[in-house]
């Protein structure tokens, strides 16, 4: 997505970063006042960084775009809100199993 992404436009270049256990390294470079741009983090990180303003809010942005919050599923664009705003934006809800 990332290598799409830089070929589609050149006025920004995205370096993609796989690593383990990125909530605990986002957070940290969040404290170090060197934080990502984009992040990927699990639905429950949402609160605790949104809280402590690790995260911004999306929802200007949102409007702004041609992604409108109706873009997605209600249950999961939940996963990404705290206090009414829009934290988060999910980007590959899966199951794990189905029986």
């Amino acid at each position: 997505m990332c290598d799409a992404f830089n070929r589609s436009q050149d006025r920004l270049f995205v370096h993609y970063l796989r690593t383990s256990e990125v909530n605990r390294k986002a957070m940290l470079a969040a404290i170090g006042h060197d934080p990502p741009d984009v992040c990927g983090l699990w639905n429950q990180d949402v609160v605790p960084f949104a809280d402590g303003g690790a995260l911004l809010p999306l929802d200007d942005w949102m409007r702004e775009s041609d992604l409108p919050p109706d873009y997605y599923i209600d249950n999961y664009l939940a996963l990404g809100m705290h206090a009414g705003k829009v934290y988060a934006l999910p980007t590959c809800p899966v199951s794990m199993a189905l029986f």
